[in-house]
């Protein structure tokens, strides 16, 4: 690989480059190029889809100079290997290498894990926006879900289920903006929402309720719970502020199918904050 890269450059500076950098430079270039395609809404398994080949390519300067803000584009340095990645394997391609490296996938799009998720769906738990837009690139559904035998209480969980849960609001928008369905539901009827609200998520339930409206800070689980239920039960008074103001009263006025209500179950938790939070808003 080495060679590659130093392949009609200037080999004395080379020489001193760690490898590491090296790789990092490959692999960034390679995103960037998916991300390019992606933007232009090209074809990712055209074998041309992330390479715009340049007029003139100079390959005897040193890398330095390419890598020099303001001076020619890096991808001028980058090694031949990577070069015929580019030009000669669709985005596509790329972005399944790329997510080889970063070990978010095996061998392909369709694997699963032990625990029945798809690559995307456990990669929505780690807050790596990098890794799911790659794997988005790489072919994965957005809407792709877990199904598991032993651990079926998570059985339709997706990727935006993963990302709402555990508050990363930026792999949460990434997934939105790519299509998920806000108003998906696992086997237990939960949204992404649903899940938020009980994590106390503030943020990431803005983003949702702005996202899926009304509709979506009505919806109830199997259980008859709404997120601002869940939200009241484990006292998340700030997330029942968020939740009120696109539901309103008629949100509150939700009653789970044990016929008990959010004031109710605030109550019975000891929630004082949350508690007080639902009368001043009528609930």
């Amino acid at each position: 690989k080495f060679q590659h890269w130093i392949e009609g450059a200037v080999a004395t500076e080379l020489a001193t480059t760690p490898m590491r950098l090296v790789r990092r430079r490959a692999l960034a270039e390679m995103h960037r190029r998916v991300k390019v395609a992606q933007r232009r809404g090209n074809n990712l398994d055209s074998s041309r889809a992330c390479w715009n080949y340049p007029s003139v390519v100079t390959w005897s300067e040193s890398p330095s100079t390419f890598l020099r803000a303001g001076k020619a584009k890096p991808y001028s340095a980058l090694p031949s290997v990577v070069t015929w990645f580019l030009v000669f394997r669709g985005a596509r391609a790329v972005a399944r290498e790329l997510c080889k490296e970063l070990g978010v996938l095996v061998k392909s799009v369709d694997e699963t894990n032990e625990e029945g998720e798809p690559p995307l769906v456990a990669a929505g738990s780690g807050g790596n926006v990098w890794a799911l837009e790659l794997l988005l690139a790489a072919g994965c559904e957005v809407g792709s879900a877990s199904h598991s035998a032993v651990h079926p209480s998570h059985n339709g969980w997706t990727a935006l289920h993963r990302a709402a849960l555990l508050g990363h609001k930026e792999s949460v928008a990434c997934l939105v903006e790519a299509g998920a369905d806000v108003h998906a539901k696992t086997e237990a009827g939960e949204t992404c929402l649903t899940v938020a609200a009980g994590a106390g998520q503030s943020e990431v339930v803005k983003y949702l309720a702005e996202k899926g409206g009304v509709e979506l800070v009505l919806a109830v689980d199997s259980e008859g719970r709404s997120c601002a239920f869940l939200a009241a039960r484990e006292g998340h008074d700030e997330v029942l502020r968020v939740l009120i103001e696109v539901g309103g009263t008629e949100l509150l006025m939700l009653r789970e199918k044990g016929g008990r209500s959010c004031a109710w179950i605030a109550s019975r938790e000891g929630r004082t904050e949350a508690l007080r939070v639902l009368i001043e808003a009528g609930g």
